[in-house]
């Protein structure tokens, strides 16, 4: 499951059910798990109170891709195929999207899928330095702010 924010949090029981795994963007640069595991275990206390107490016991962290239309895409490029750019919604679209590529690839598939598209979006002004992140980050974090006082 994921919430509705702009910076949503993300989270599902383990194989076995004794644990939540729960995630999200604690910040929009690159920090240390010692960094984030405190602001990810708030998030986690707000939307679940009763785990007010309970410790953590594992924390990472790891890129996101982000695409510029903020849709997923699949293709295949020189015999490579391909799934990503599930902005943040990964956990969620990865599986689906593993299993059309995997279709594909085992040419089982009947249907052409949505994410599997010719052109993969791209900006001559971003070379790969996602620089524009943290204001990004403080823009959806204000529109998240202002959608909650609002309602």
């Amino acid at each position: 499951m994921s919430d509705t924010r702009r910076v949503l949090c993300y989270y599902r029981m383990s194989p076995d059910g004794s644990r939540m795994v729960f995630g999200g963007r604690a910040r929009f640069t690159q920090i240390d798990p010692t960094v984030s595991a405190p602001i990810l275990h708030r998030y986690m206390t707000d939307r679940f109170p009763q785990l007010r107490g309970v410790k953590l016991t594992h924390a990472w962290t790891g890129n996101v891709a982000f695409t510029l239309d903020a849709l997923p895409h699949m293709g295949e490029c020189d015999g490579l195929h391909y799934c990503l750019g599930c902005n943040g919604s990964g956990v969620a679209m990865m599986t689906y999207l593993g299993c059309q590529t995997a279709r594909k690839i085992a040419r089982a598939a009947n249907y052409a899928c949505s994410f599997d598209t010719e052109a993969f979006p791209d900006h001559p002004l971003y070379s790969g330095n996602p620089w524009f992140l943290p204001v990004v980050g403080g823009y959806y974090r204000l529109r998240d702010s202002l959608d909650r006082l609002l309602a």
